[in-house]
């Protein structure tokens, strides 16, 4: 059995397919039970629990020999993985797949970066089996930036130069289910990527051959980002956070490009035009009817 902590969450929902689609059987942890009209994956069944609330966890493990952990990151997030992981500690024989962040530290300029550290060092320390798959960005974000792109063809760019080593969250998902699945992943800390590290201008130019319309890519100060963000009534913690990274990205360790996908899946990850060819109905103006 294995379960899936986080299993309402974007990447969550990834993992929770690609293991039913291996005929897995899987446990998805939820708050609340979700409403589902065709019912759930074959091979999947729901448990409610709460990281807030420690004494739920145990019957969440019960009889889970493998466990992956992300949640999400907001105030709070520290303690509430740290008690799965106490849990999991608990329940003994079980080994954690955790979704971490690459060059997470102390001292990092993105808080959620550090906050990352703190339970990775945290899981290290509790002597719990585990496993570290690091991706380092989603293609999927870029769908933050297809409201500007449907309606005005641009994409406002806040990372500057950066180049990012995007993978789609699709191999992420496979990446965290093989880890889950097979043996041999334990003690390892991967860094997983895309095909190749990109630009944003370089990922406009892509995505306009893709959807076949021009999109321009403007490039817009960080602290803009910020009062944006402020604006649409973001907290101030998650706009300083969503902040940090943009930062982090400009000014911290460079992304890195690595082969670990390849590795443990056998087969090269997603290119980021293979991507947009998919999704390019997200990217297209939206009819506007009378």
């Amino acid at each position: 059995m294995k379960l899936v902590v986080g299993a309402a969450g974007a990447v969550g929902q990834e993992v929770v397919r690609e293991l039913a689609a291996r005929g897995v059987e899987v446990r998805a942890m939820v708050r609340e039970f979700p409403s589902v009209e065709d019912g759930p994956l074959r091979g999947v069944t729901y448990v409610e629990a709460d990281l807030r609330k420690p004494e739920t966890l145990d019957k969440a493990l019960e009889g889970v020999d493998a466990a992956f952990l992300v949640t999400k990151e907001m105030p709070g997030a520290v303690e509430r993985e740290m008690a799965f992981i106490d849990a999991a500690k608990r329940a003994g024989n079980v080994r954690i797949v955790k979704q971490a962040r690459l060059f997470a530290s102390p001292d990092a300029l993105s808080i959620l970066h550090r906050q990352q550290w703190q339970i990775v060092e945290h899981l290290k320390a509790s002597g719990v089996p585990h496993t570290l798959v690091r991706p380092q960005a989603f293609m999927q974000n870029l769908f933050m930036d297809a409201p500007t792109i449907q309606s005005q063809g641009v994409i406002y760019n806040v990372m500057g130069g950066a180049r990012l080593a995007m993978i789609d969250r699709r191999d992420d998902a496979a990446v965290i289910a093989t880890t889950l699945i097979e043996d041999g992943h334990e003690g390892r800390d991967y860094a997983i990527s895309g095909p190749a590290l990109v630009n944003y201008q370089e990922l406009t130019e892509q995505l306009s051959e893709a959807i076949g319309r021009p999109v321009t890519c403007v490039d817009v100060p960080v602290e803009g980002m910020h009062q944006a963000l402020i604006g649409m009534g973001l907290p101030e913690w998650t706009a300083d956070a969503f902040t940090g990274v943009v930062r982090f990205a400009q000014e911290g360790p460079p992304q890195i490009r690595t082969t670990a996908v390849e590795e443990i899946l056998g087969r090269p990850p997603i290119p980021f035009s293979t991507f947009a060819a998919e999704h390019k109905a997200a990217f297209q103006p939206v009819a506007v009817t009378a």
